[in-house]
């Protein structure tokens, strides 16, 4: 509770704002900040923080009564243990207490949180580990264990030996093995391809190479999947194409993917010499270079300085595409950056971008795949222009989409269009005139099959080129407005306070799948390769 006069005084103050704000009063000091993600106690689930003026000021308050508490996150919630929503709890509990479940007793509960900070410090171990699940899951076997033996347990009679775990994690491992590759090998099958990041990497610690391969692909329910397949460690070997491709290689024969598979796997990667040269990963598969390392490399050539050699000589470091005046202005824009983050409208991330993008579009072009992706966005494809994407670029994309929609099953999607004939309303049962005992629908069914020959064509147009191009002419057309986006989140509301956010993999599953069959396909193809492997990493 409040000590000093002017705590209390400030506590009252802000009890009467606060009552305010549930009243729905416009001109309230002090306001609540509900959410915090850093604070995991069980209260906050009946008390906020208080703001005044976006600042936290060292108060909590409950939801009920608005009475204020003095809180800091160092000090910890024990100043509101006894809060009056909690007597009220204890006092309406009443005669159920004597048959609930009690709590664990304080004195156990400080006994857990010694353990836990022994267990940190002896072992070595972050401090978020406790929150993992793994530790969870076997502190709770262990108590379920002693309940049911009814006596006291020795530590050692539980924990295995660590030969042991290794020999389970292995079966476990093949065991997973078996389940992903049949997973993937079924995937596969339905001719939708996936993609897979590869990246050689070295920790900073032990200074030891690792190569690890992650795959990436789209279910038929748009559910994007990302799971590593493979990390081993590179020993004592020069990481050469050859090496690289091997262990590659070796890592897909695990899960059972063979070289008849390879086609229909775009590998995304760094452009070292060791992926794209003539053996390497680039001549067995189709190969996306990593947009990140791309726009580092770009950067780290234009920022730091050079030499080149003059007469034998190695000229003095210089800057290779900027002056020495804009590379100082350069580097002091970058220093006024209080953060890595910082906001769109950023008047030094404006500056910055002014005088490094002509930089990196000199040595940087965008992959055909990377414009199909947007050409796949509902939203972004009417923006490239805006986004400077050069018109050739444009004309690439469509016409490798135009491509992609014709190699993927045709005769499973010609055999997905059979039954819409059968389920074709027909055309009207000719009536007889009374006078010359013709049909009133003879000359306009005539006209019909003069253009499209059988009546029942113009309802299913069967032909494959004809059903790509009439996807792509509407597609090409479609927009998708705020109304559509309202009505779009409007099907995917939670409640009443939350809406779930616009996703394009939502989008295409819920209104693409049915409106453009055919272009969907290619949308599970394509929008599941990463522009990056930096999450892999």
């Amino acid at each position: 509770m409040m000590t000093s006069s002017s705590s209390s005084l400030n506590a009252q103050v802000m009890e009467k704002e606060l009552k305010k704000t549930s009243s729905n009063d416009a001109d309230c000091v002090f306001l609540l900040h509900k959410n915090h993600a850093s604070l995991n106690s069980a209260l906050w689930k009946k008390f906020d923080i208080v703001q005044q003026h976006d600042k936290d000021c060292d108060y909590a308050t409950c939801f009920t009564y608005k009475k204020v508490y003095t809180f800091k996150k160092t000090t910890g919630t024990s100043t509101m243990s006894n809060h009056k929503c909690l007597q009220v709890e204890r006092s309406d509990s009443g005669a159920m207490k004597l048959f609930a479940t009690k709590g664990v007793p304080t004195t156990h509960d400080k006994k857990m949180t010694l353990a836990y900070a022994n267990f940190c410090a002896v072992d070595l171990r972050p401090f978020q580990s406790i929150a993992g699940l793994g530790l969870k899951g076997l502190v709770q076997t262990t108590l379920d264990i002693s309940v049911a033996s009814n006596k006291r347990l020795m530590v050692d009679d539980l924990l295995c030996q660590p030969v042991t775990t290794r020999r389970n994690i292995e079966t476990c491992a093949m065991k997973g093995h078996v389940i992903v590759a049949n997973r993937l090998q079924e995937h596969i099958d339905t001719d939708v391809f996936m993609a897979i990041t590869l990246d050689l990497w070295t920790d900073n610690i032990k200074k030891l190479a690792n190569i690890s391969v992650t795959t990436h692909y789209i279910d038929k329910e748009f559910a994007l999947f990302a799971q590593t397949l493979h990390v081993k460690r590179v020993r004592y070997e020069s990481h050469t194409a050859v090496m690289v491709m091997n262990k590659f290689k070796e890592a897909l024969d695990i899960f059972s993917i063979k070289d008849l598979m390879f086609d229909k796997i775009t590998v995304v990667a760094d452009c070292g010499s060791n992926i794209v040269t003539e053996n390497g990963i680039s001549s067995e598969f189709d190969l996306l270079g990593c947009i990140d390392h791309k726009i580092t490399n770009c950067l780290t050539y234009v920022l730091k300085k050079t030499t080149k050699q003059v007469d034998g000589k190695k000229s003095k470091l210089f800057f290779r595409y900027l002056d020495e005046p804009n590379m100082t202005a350069l580097y002091a824009l970058v220093d006024a950056c209080k953060s890595l983050v910082t906001s769109k409208d950023s008047p030094t991330i404006i500056a910055c971008k002014c005088l490094l993008t002509p930089l990196v579009q000199e040595k940087m072009e965008l992959d055909v795949l990377h414009v199909v992706s947007t050409l796949l966005d509902t939203v972004m494809k009417n923006h490239m222009r805006k986004m400077e994407v050069p018109d050739a670029s444009i004309t690439k994309a469509k016409a490798k989409l135009r491509a992609l929609m014709g190699s993927i099953g045709t005769g499973e999607v010609l055999a997905n269009f059979d039954h819409e004939k059968d389920d074709a309303q027909a055309l009207p049962q000719k009536k007889r005139r009374i006078d010359d005992m013709t049909s009133m629908y003879d000359e306009f069914e005539e006209e019909l099959e003069e253009i499209h020959g059988n009546g029942a064509e113009i309802l299913v147009v069967s032909n494959l080129d004809s059903r790509i191009e009439l996807e792509l002419s509407k597609y090409e057309t479609y927009k998708v407005t705020n109304l559509k986006k309202n009505e779009f989140n409007s099907a995917l509301r939670v409640n009443r306070d939350t809406i779930a956010k616009f996703s394009i993999l939502l989008w295409w599953k819920l209104k693409g799948d049915s409106t453009f069959p055919i272009m969907s396909r290619v949308a599970r193809l394509i929008l599941c390769i990463p522009a990056s492997i930096s999450k892999s990493e």
